[in-house]
């Protein structure tokens, strides 16, 4: 062995060696700080105990705390119809039973829609019991009626006008052609007289009406006595009368005579329509209102079918 190899030896040794007594003054520190510490902590419990029991111990102080309580379950509910809601009928933490109402939706438009079925099925009842009963002698008097009006439209139009109605029909253009005389004169000295004696009654009565308001006019509740309310009616009707007053005497104007001259047209018009041949869609329409009318009368008369009523 040369001397550089155990040169190396006595260094490793000495290193292991050197290791090893930290090692022992580590556990050996280590050892007696812990029993130390055991002592000290035994010495302070002692304390404490002789303490606690010599004087009244301090009250300890309140401790506050948020808690929530957890579900053990989940539900999810829905409605079968989406609306707004009316109501929630429970509260958060309410024991609930299988059935019971927990959220009522609005339903005015269920309700309404209830109504008009209900209003529906009346009336099916009442078509229901109106057909069972058949028809009443009323209503087939009624039919018999429109079919007879049905034909004598018909016979008119085939046979043309009658006496009647060409007399009918003179006697609306004289009448026209009388108010266009009367309206192209103006008014009649009668007419004037009436119009000037309404106006100076109407005066009169005004200036009645205005005396026994100014007697009372102080009042401090003027407004709601009947003087007030005959003053306003009397100067309502003196504008009237005054304004039918100045109509009388003034004459007819341009428009009055047109509308006189107007109501001459249709007059005549009305008899050259009595008058003229019939046209034969007018006549082909006639018809068919007989035919209509007629129908109508059997349907009533038959009374209602089986399937009808089923």
């Amino acid at each position: 062995m040369n001397k550089q190899t155990t040169s190396r030896i006595r260094r490793m040794v000495w290193v292991i060696l050197l290791f090893g007594g930290l090692v022992v003054v580590g556990a050996w520190f280590f050892l007696d700080r812990g029993a130390a510490l055991s002592m000290a902590s035994s010495d302070v419990l002692e304390t404490v105990e002789t303490t606690a029991s010599e004087t009244v111990a301090a009250e300890l102080p309140a401790i506050t705390a948020d808690g929530y309580v957890m579900p053990a379950h989940y539900a999810l509910l829905s409605f079968a119809a989406s609306n707004t809601v009316a109501s929630i009928d429970v509260a958060e933490g309410d024991w609930v039973e299988a059935g019971a109402t927990l959220i009522t939706l609005e339903n005015s438009a269920q309700r309404a829609a209830l109504a008009q079925a209900e209003a529906n099925l009346a009336q099916a009842q009442a078509n229901l019991e109106r057909l069972q009963a058949g028809a009443r002698a009323e209503e087939i008097a009624q039919a018999q009626a429109a079919a007879e009006v049905a034909e004598l439209n018909l016979y008119r139009l085939v046979d043309g006008a009658t006496p009647e109605q060409v007399a009918s029909a003179d006697k609306a253009i004289a009448a026209a052609q009388a108010n266009l005389a009367r309206v192209q004169a103006g008014a009649t000295p009668a007419e004037l007289t009436a119009a000037e004696a309404t106006l100076r009654q109407a005066e009169a009565s005004l200036r009645n009406a205005q005396s026994a308001y100014n007697q009372v006019s102080w009042a401090n509740d003027i407004g709601a006595r009947p003087e007030s309310l005959r003053l306003e009616q009397a100067s309502v009707e003196y504008e009237r009368a005054k304004a039918q007053h100045e109509n009388v005497v003034a004459g007819a104007t341009a428009e009055d005579v047109w509308v006189a001259q107007t109501q001459v047209a249709q007059a005549r018009a009305a008899k050259d329509e009595v008058l003229a041949d019939a046209h034969p869609a007018d006549v082909a329409r006639a018809q068919a209102n007989v035919r209509s009318a007629a129908a109508a009368l059997d349907l009533l008369e038959a009374g209602p079918r089986p399937e009808e009523i089923a």
